[in-house]
């Protein structure tokens, strides 16, 4: 499974971010456990790229399921 999304980078996308991720962990069949720290990992990163990273254009994520991953 491979999934992509680019958000505006802003903090406000966020929503659109854990949508994103929710949709793509049940679409893997992932356990749903995994979920929550998966998106407090993204959510750190995607804050840091909006205050810090500087820029203005989309921020792009993709989520891949990797074997043994």
């Amino acid at each position: 499974m491979t999934a992509s999304l680019e958000i505006p980078r802003r903090i406000d996308a966020l929503q659109d971010l854990f949508a994103f991720t929710a949709r793509a962990w049940a679409s893997a069949g992932l356990a749903s456990e995994w979920l929550p720290r998966v998106d407090l990992v993204l959510e750190e990163l995607f804050t840091n790229v909006v205050k810090y990273g500087g820029g203005t254009a989309p921020v792009r994520l993709d989520i891949r399921c990797v074997d043994g991953g």
